[in-house]
């Protein structure tokens, strides 16, 4: 269910995420490449950081865990704590 989808942000650390002049911040995970992720924070493609982004860097270093509920919406928690919530695309 995780892999193959595009994962729109809509929650940040309580917070409901709006589109603003841009592109909606999203993830991407692949199953042939476990370990590694990819997106856009909404300004720059993952790999940069500055600005707004330095939020969305800084809770996807601390995430521990995360669910998938009614399959179409991904949580990432710090422990038990959701930090960070997406919705498929």
């Amino acid at each position: 269910m995780l892999y193959r989808f595009q994962w729109n942000l809509i929650e940040l650390q309580g917070q409901l995420v709006f589109q603003a002049i841009g592109q909606t911040p999203y993830l991407l995970f692949y199953p042939d490449q476990v370990n590694s992720v990819s997106g856009n924070t909404g300004c720059n493609n993952l790999k940069g950081e500055g600005g707004g982004e330095i939020t969305f860097f800084n809770m996807l270093k601390k995430v521990n865990k995360y669910s998938i509920s009614d399959g179409n919406t991904l949580t990432f928690m710090i422990d038990d704590v959701a930090v960070m919530r997406f919705i498929k695309k």
